[in-house]
């Protein structure tokens, strides 16, 4: 899994987010993010919302 320069800035504002809440960021949770933001940007290359 590779993400692009966008998918990391997304992924770090929602670390950051968590961060601020005051809710660690497991890696589990970090995993899981970078997963659901890989899909959504293979679900949108592909033309299909």
């Amino acid at each position: 899994m590779r993400l692009t320069k966008t998918e990391e800035k997304v992924l770090l504002q929602d670390i950051l987010q968590l961060d601020s809440q005051g809710l660690l960021p497991t890696l589990a949770i970090i995993r899981d993010k970078a997963l659901a933001i890989c899909k959504k940007s293979m679900t949108m290359k592909d033309g299909s919302f």
